[in-house]
């Protein structure tokens, strides 16, 4: 998906606003499964750190819903 927003970006500025956004999703989602898969030992605050990249309202006005689910699976 990150990648798709990527190529949707050139042609539509308003898009570019949500790259960082769906960047950090895409990063936490990967420390997750590593978590969950029990591959990865994941320092819990490079964990909290991402998600509340994801919540910042810095590159885009939107409010991120899952972030309190989020925030349940990071401190499991």
């Amino acid at each position: 998906m990150n990648s798709d927003l990527n190529v949707l970006s050139n042609n539509a500025p308003l898009i570019k606003q949500l790259l960082v956004l769906s960047k950090s999703l895409k990063d936490i989602s990967g420390q997750l499964l590593l978590k969950i898969n029990n591959e990865q030992i994941i320092d819990a605050s490079v964990l909290n750190e991402l998600l509340e990249k994801c919540n910042s309202n810095e590159n885009a006005d939107v409010e991120l819903v899952v972030y309190t689910s989020l925030k349940k699976l990071v401190q499991t």
